[in-house]
């Protein structure tokens, strides 16, 4: 059964939004019978069995569309590509329309029955946290922070929203859904419940399910905790240097940071090594910050969505710069490779196990 559930690297890039959506459809279909092929299951596991692949696979095969496009585009359209003369001008992907969505109902996410298939496979994983940010993130359903919109108010404009492409059957969906809203207030904007939200989640869930209130509060009251986690958005800043040329980029990018010290990382999405970096210097970030330091990370050769999609974990300030040659300017022999600049922006230590030595980190 080693079926690649999350393949999205497959050739999508001359697909429309149709298109890619069919693609994807039989795709899922494919996965459900080579799942499934040579077991006897039941009609009532072999269901529990599709919703749990729905879930795993919509947020990483149906909700990407756009990054897809631009993810391939990178490839097709590199100098390096022997056939580039052979392709046409690069494509501006179309944000698919509310229509698009409609799958939620054809997969069957009306029904309270998807919820049993999140956890019936795997007890230290449910995805349906995942699932259930990834539709929140969709635009076309208009869905905002919760703020202080009170739960009634949100879930209204949920049900009509999403109820142009889903049938519901119940309340189970848009429950998780707003529960997921509280809880991305709480560990992705690392933002506490206020006492009104709290009476809020509590009077609201009372006659629909108490346990999915307890959940939130439980959130909440680890949120120091989890602010520390490798899941937690951080504080962070993509800036475009597209227009500055690379011999410019290093006095660039100090100039934004004049009377502070400054930590420069080298790193890809692809380096094991640099991900571990990141670990280790993130438990001493709020130290080093308070200490006069900044954090500025360079990817020179990594998939722009893939990159995207990292960065937010990372925290600090961000640049991607495929395509510049930093040769004479920086010389990259490995990654990650680290720097740190005064104050005044001079380099002054080179050298990882100088930087780690020099900001007081014990890497082992």
């Amino acid at each position: 059964m080693a079926v690649d559930l999350y393949d999205d690297n497959r050739w999508v890039y001359f697909l429309s939004p149709r298109d890619f959506l069919d693609e994807r459809m039989a795709f899922t279909a494919l996965n459900y019978d080579i799942l499934s092929l040579g077991m006897n299951l039941s009609p009532g596991i072999e269901n529990i069995m599709k919703y749990y692949i729905n879930v795993e696979c919509v947020p990483k095969l149906f909700l990407n569309y756009t990054k897809q496009i631009k993810g391939q585009q990178d490839d097709i359209c590199s100098p390096d590509n022997p056939y580039r003369s052979l392709v046409p001008e690069p494509i501006v992907p179309k944000e698919p329309g509310i229509e698009y969505y409609s799958f939620l109902d054809s997969l069957g996410f009306g029904s309270p029955d998807f919820l049993y298939a999140s956890i019936a496979f795997r007890e230290d994983h449910s995805p349906i946290h995942t699932f259930m940010k990834s539709v929140l993130d969709i635009k076309e359903f208009g869905l905002k922070p919760i703020s202080d919109t009170t739960p009634e108010e949100w879930m209204e404009h949920a049900r009509e929203s999403l109820g142009r492409v889903i049938r519901f059957k119940d309340n189970a969906f848009l429950d998780l859904l707003l529960a997921t809203a509280y809880v991305r207030q709480i560990c992705d904007s690392i933002q506490a419940l206020t006492s009104e939200q709290k009476e809020d989640i509590k009077g609201f869930y009372s006659n629909r399910n108490p346990d999915v209130a307890d959940m939130i509060l439980e959130y909440n009251d680890n949120l120091s905790e989890w602010a520390q986690s490798d899941n937690a958005i951080q504080k962070y800043e993509i800036v475009d240097v597209d227009s500055v040329r690379a011999e410019d980029l290093e006095r660039y990018i100090m100039s934004r940071h004049k009377g502070r010290k400054v930590v420069v990382d080298f790193w890809n999405t692809w380096c094991g090594s640099c991900l571990n970096s990141h670990k280790i210097i993130r438990k001493h970030k709020k130290r080093l910050s308070e200490q006069g330091y900044d954090f500025v990370y360079i990817a020179d050769n990594s998939n722009a969505a893939q990159w995207e999609d990292m960065v937010k974990y990372i925290g600090g300030e961000h640049y991607l710069i495929n395509g510049k040659s930093l040769k004479g300017i920086w010389d990259i022999y490995g990654y990650p490779t680290l720097f740190i600049y005064d104050e005044n922006g001079n380099r002054i230590v080179s050298g990882n196990a100088n930087v780690y030595r020099v900001l007081g980190i014990n890497k082992e």
